[in-house]
């Protein structure tokens, strides 16, 4: 039963990515897969890792200026909907996409790409939605016209 005052998120999402990203790379090392010429992704791969932390970046300054958890077991104060968050519902998990993207680009790791529709599912399904129940709950109508207004991803 989910706890009233959180999303009741049990696995740290950040863990999520990166088990997904080991998950690839262990099945890349049974079955490889490696695209000719992948250093010619290397500096993609670069661009979108830095794309990715100046995201997060954004993401948790908007967070601390008003002075809400980041933490998604934690109970959230406020709803932010300024900077970065109006573009996005959630920039931290779409800053952890695009920084997983740019390592499977410079490590030519072709399994970890085919696994980023899983990823999102799981993502979408145990993570994202717990969270946007919780929201609604907390916030009200608030939450639900910024739903609304704004798209989860981009």
């Amino acid at each position: 039963m989910k706890n009233e005052d959180n999303a009741g998120t049990k696995f740290p999402p950040p863990f999520i990515y990166f088990l997904f990203f080991l998950v690839g790379i262990a099945i890349n090392s049974l079955v490889p897969i490696n695209v000719n010429g992948g250093s010619t992704f290397f500096l993609p791969g670069i661009i979108f890792i830095v794309l990715g932390f100046a995201v997060a970046g954004e993401a948790f300054t908007e967070f601390r200026k008003n002075r809400t958890t980041i933490i998604p077991d934690k109970a959230a104060s406020k709803l932010v909907e300024v900077g970065i968050y109006k573009f996005t519902r959630n920039p931290m998990y779409l800053s952890l996409f695009i920084i997983y993207l740019g390592t499977a680009f410079i490590l030519n790791s072709v399994w970890a790409l085919i696994l980023t529709p899983f990823l999102l599912f799981v993502m979408n399904s145990f993570v994202i939605r717990n969270e946007e129940s919780y929201l609604s709950r907390r916030f009200g109508k608030s939450y639900v016209v910024y739903k609304e207004q704004v798209r989860r991803w981009l």
